[in-house]
């Protein structure tokens, strides 16, 4: 929870961080914050929270009265803080942030299909794939279709974060189900859930159920003891937490990964700045995004965090990295385009794996 923020002293600039799991945290706690308040001519404070606590407090926030000065925005949470109006900045254009150029130019117009409303600056590109364990799973499907095929190869053994937790896990693999399974996610929710394609793609998903291991995971972290157990054999789930772990032996040696035809779910992480902090704390807010968008803190990211960075610094990437995740140019990426199914299978993707 966010505590005492408003006691804190002044000139002091707070980033909030709802969307970083534990890699992420300690990479801003031993890296990126020691780094800014290197760097930086101000003092970051570094606080973990939860998206919509965070939107909870924004919208109780008076003009100047703002307490949390740069946010780290799942995409979802950040929808969540446009639909409910929270008066954050307009980012994109900034001249102060000349950095920003670099993030493509569709990643600054939409995001999980909507208009960022120019309010939200991608931070990094997250990118699901299969993740298997090279023991059990020699040969692994190179679809979501072989995946539901071949699911009798796999009985119990198949892992799945919980919907609604924490983690995007859950939800991104049910996400990607559902459209391998016939549904267009490009259609409004309301006229999608009344369609032959729905009932049919819930209906495989319920078919599966028997072969999902259970309890679902509650998060990553729960997700890798299961593969570390061998209760879980294969899964979708994102390439950077799981390389990381792997490096720290918290994943076997053996689990690897690789990419649907259909395609993979790849997310945005977004910065954004509150309208109503204190006046005199705007431009130093501006110049930690600017500095959080530089090639440092981008290569940083993705070098030793094999996280897609969210600007185009392709040509100082070093060659050896592409030895353990394909150029982004060469993923087949769906990136979330239906808010409000996003938002259904969060809340009730688990009742299809009842």
């Amino acid at each position: 929870m966010l505590l005492g923020l408003s006691a804190m002293a002044a000139g002091k600039i707070v980033f909030v961080d709802t969307a970083g799991g534990a890699n992420f945290q300690e990479f801003f706690n031993t890296w990126v914050i020691p780094e800014a308040n290197r760097l930086l001519p101000f003092e970051v404070e570094y606080v973990l929270s939860k998206g919509p606590e965070v939107v909870e407090r924004l919208k109780a926030q008076s003009p100047g009265g703002g307490d949390m000065h740069v946010i780290l925005f799942k995409a979802d949470g950040f929808v969540a803080a446009l639909e409910d109006e929270v008066a954050l900045e307009v980012l994109v254009g900034n001249s102060l942030i000349p950095n920003a150029e670099k993030i493509p130019a569709e990643a600054l117009a939409l995001v999980l299909g909507r208009s960022t409303e120019q309010k939200g600056l991608q931070f990094w590109r997250e990118q699901f794939s299969f993740i298997y364990n090279k023991k059990f799973v020699p040969n692994p499907p190179t679809s979501f279709i072989e995946f539901y095929d071949r699911k009798e190869e796999w009985r119990g053994h198949i892992g799945i974060i919980e919907t609604d937790a924490g983690s995007i896990g859950g939800r991104a693999f049910m996400y990607d189900l559902l459209r391998a399974f016939g549904v267009d996610w490009s259609i409004p929710f309301d006229e999608l859930q009344g369609s032959a394609a729905w009932v049919e793609a819930t209906d495989k998903v319920r078919e599966m159920a028997p072969y999902f291991y259970q309890p679902a995971a509650s998060g990553g972290a729960a997700l890798f003891e299961q593969f570390l157990k061998e209760d879980v054999w294969i899964t979708e789930y994102v390439i950077d937490f799981t390389l990381w772990s792997r490096d720290r032996d918290r994943v076997p040696d053996t689990v690897a990964a690789s990419y649907a035809s259909e395609g993979n779910d790849g997310g945005d992480t977004l910065i954004a700045i509150p309208s109503y902090i204190p006046s005199e704390d705007m431009e130093e807010a501006v110049e930690l995004v600017n500095f959080l968008l530089s090639d440092y803190v981008q290569l940083n990211l993705f070098v030793n965090m094999w996280e897609y960075p969210g600007t185009d610094i392709w040509d100082i990437v070093p060659s050896q990295i592409w030895d353990s995740v394909p150029r982004m140019e060469d993923l087949n990426r769906n990136p979330v385009e239906n808010s409000a199914g996003f938002t259904w299978v969060t809340e009730h993707g688990m009742e299809l794996l009842r």
